[in-house]
């Protein structure tokens, strides 16, 4: 199933960019696609409890890292606004205001790694997630990124819920769909308060339209416009997304974004790429690392939903991690049960 999947992915965007008026960009798409599928892959056959904690370590630190870079270029002479403050901050991963959901998404990862200690640290490592927490919400509000701050709340939110509704180590032998559908449930409210918060809520309603009406052929509707191609076509965008010399390129939802860009063909296998690691999530034996996978997914198809583009290299590869770290500790957790 999760090979199919993958080259079900592979596939869309190798036939999407072949047929592209810019073959160019998509075959750079593709590229990274694939190094991004691989990191899935190895991520799959090396996750163990260990490589799944490893994992965690890293992307915590990879958010810890954005925000004191945020907190340092905050303190600099000539920061006025919020593009001079991502300037300042240089890191590659900070484009836009929005990027500070970054933040969110490190959360569970940063849990994990402070939580699964000895119970003696327990109450230092609420302390220090909690600063994280609070810091992270000081830095949304430097940046005036309204999904970013809502991603937070998803994340400790979600954190939260699923160690409540999922609290035995046991969570095998239940059934997944009452829970799942509640944290979809999440989602969608959530997504629904992302988008009328927004400052940019009347523009990313153009951009959604837009993206759903583009198709104008049966070929196009099967395999898509193209990667990276939103810009381009149709057309038609220029005039409704101009805005003095700024062009938007980026539909602001992923799904929506995989639907213009490679059509049905390459929407289906992302569909399955989001909601598999959730469905496999709720199958691992351990409690910490199974709630680090599901609030960590939760959190990024929220932010899929209003933000998250497929032309962002971070997020794809966060998204082939999840999958691979769902679908290793899975295997791990019924070969634990063959014991």
């Amino acid at each position: 199933m999760d090979y199919l999947v993958v080259a079900a992915v592979v596939l869309a965007a190798s036939v999407s960019a072949l047929l592209s008026s810019e073959p160019i960009r998509g075959l750079d798409y593709l590229v990274y696609l694939s190094i991004n599928l691989f990191l899935l892959l190895l991520a799959s056959v090396l996750a163990g409890k260990s490589a799944a904690k490893a994992s965690a370590l890293l992307i915590g630190l990879f958010g810890v890292a954005h925000l004191v870079s945020l907190m340092v270029a905050s303190q600099s002479p000539g920061v006025t606004d919020t593009n001079s403050l991502i300037s300042q901050a240089g890191m590659t991963t900070l484009i836009v205001p929005n990027d500070a959901l970054i933040l969110g998404l490190c959360l569970p990862s940063l849990a994990l790694v402070l939580l699964d200690v000895n119970r003696r640290w327990t109450v230092p490592a609420y302390a220090i997630l909690a600063i994280y927490t609070a810091l992270s919400v000081f830095a949304c509000y430097l940046l005036q990124s309204k999904v970013a701050l809502l991603s937070l709340f998803m994340a400790v939110g979600s954190l939260a819920l699923i160690r409540f509704l999922l609290p035995r180590r046991n969570a095998a032998g239940r059934s997944p769909l009452p829970v799942l559908g509640i944290l979809l449930t999440a989602i969608l409210l959530s997504g629904g308060l992302a988008w009328y918060l927004g400052n940019q809520s009347t523009t990313r309603l153009s951009l959604w339209i837009e993206a759903s009406v583009a198709h104008s052929s049966i070929q196009e509707i099967i395999f898509g416009a193209g990667p990276n191609t939103f810009l381009f076509n149709p057309s038609a965008a220029e005039a409704m997304f101009d805005k003095g010399d700024l062009v938007i390129p980026w539909v602001h939802n992923l799904y929506l974004e995989a639907w213009h860009d490679q059509g049905l063909m390459g929407l289906l296998p992302l569909i399955a790429l989001t909601l598999l690691p959730m469905l496999r999530a709720l199958r691992i034996e351990d409690r910490n690392v199974r709630t680090m996978i599901l609030a960590s997914m939760v959190t990024f198809i929220l932010v899929a939903l209003v933000e998250v583009t497929l032309t962002r290299r971070f997020y794809f590869a966060f998204l082939a991690l999840f999958y691979g770290l769902a679908l290793g500790q899975t295997k791990e957790s019924r070969n634990e049960q063959s014991n």
